[in-house]
């Protein structure tokens, strides 16, 4: 792939101090998603893809990006799952049809997507992508890339282009992100799980899952939900984890979260947890001779 460098192009000191929407930008995202320009709906309303005929945060959860469909006031909460959004327009909102080519911001998306390096970018939409890219693109993974980010574009989540709509390449980027994205690949909890009945240890796998967060890796920790009787320890104990084919000890700190479901969180530490990016969906559990796996 070649690269797209920032440096060959612009002035690094000439970026606009007007926006319409905030992005929704930071280090070690999985992906952030880049329209043409904010709707004027969602302008008025102050949040990303508000129109209720865009499929944006219907889709996020039908290909398993977000752990539940999100309202589009939420949008903020979407770093939790490794998402970020921008667009290339900035200072206007409106359609396509209403963009001036002189509101294409392409330098300053390259500024923000060199500084914040996430894993890729998702054009949603043709039209960004072949201002960005000024060439005509196909819905796909492009060759090109912004230093280590890929790029991908993706048909339009608006309303206004439903005839031109084809999930399958949202599948596709959903399945890439989780490929590329590092995963916990082993959790052995002891002999409280070990010693439950087969029926009890498959119940808590499948309601012990949770996405891992942006604040989680930064913080050096996994959090466990436990809705059922809990097979956990019930008071603060040693576990052993596996990552990346390397073991040590964590700490079990079990309590109550705010509407009093049981959960607890695992003390892996921040140099295990380095090179993780933030989960794009709850793991996956399974039991298998005493050993819970998240996958």
């Amino acid at each position: 792939m070649s690269s797209l460098n920032a440096s060959a192009f612009f002035d690094r000191d000439r970026i606009t101090d007007v926006t319409i929407l905030t992005d929704v930008l930071q280090d070690g995202l999985s992906v952030v998603f880049c329209g043409t320009a904010v709707g004027r709906t969602s302008a008025r309303v102050g949040a990303y893809y508000a129109r209720p005929g865009n499929q944006f945060w219907s889709v996020l959860y039908e290909i398993g990006l977000t752990p539940r469909r999100l309202q589009p006031h939420e949008y903020v909460i979407l770093p939790e799952s490794g998402i970020g959004l921008t667009d290339l327009v900035k200072v206007t909102s409106g359609t396509d049809a209403q963009i001036n080519d002189s509101d294409f911001d392409v330098d300053g998306l390259r500024i923000r997507i060199e500084k914040h390096s996430p894993r890729v970018v998702a054009f949603n939409g043709k039209r960004g992508a072949s201002e960005f890219l000024g060439r005509a693109v196909n819905y796909e993974l492009q060759e090109e890339t912004i230093a280590e980010t890929n790029i991908f574009v993706l048909p339009s989540t608006s309303g206004a282009a439903r005839g031109y709509w084809d999930q399958k390449y949202w599948v596709e980027l959903a399945a890439y992100v989780r490929d590329s994205t590092p995963t916990v690949t082993a959790l052995s909890i002891g002999r409280e799980l070990s010693d439950a009945p087969a029926r009890r240890q498959r119940e808590m796998a499948a309601h012990c899952t949770q996405p891992i967060t942006a604040a989680d890796i930064k913080a050096g920790r996994i959090r466990v939900p436990v809705r059922t009787k809990p097979l956990f320890p019930q008071e603060p104990a040693g576990v052993k984890i596996e990552l990346r084919g390397e073991r040590k000890s964590c700490h079990w700190n079990p309590h109550y979260d705010r509407d009093k479901q049981r959960s607890g969180v695992l003390g892996i530490g921040k140099e295990l947890m380095r090179g993780l990016s933030p989960g794009s969906e709850p793991l996956r559990v399974r039991v298998a001779g005493g050993v819970l796996f998240l996958d």
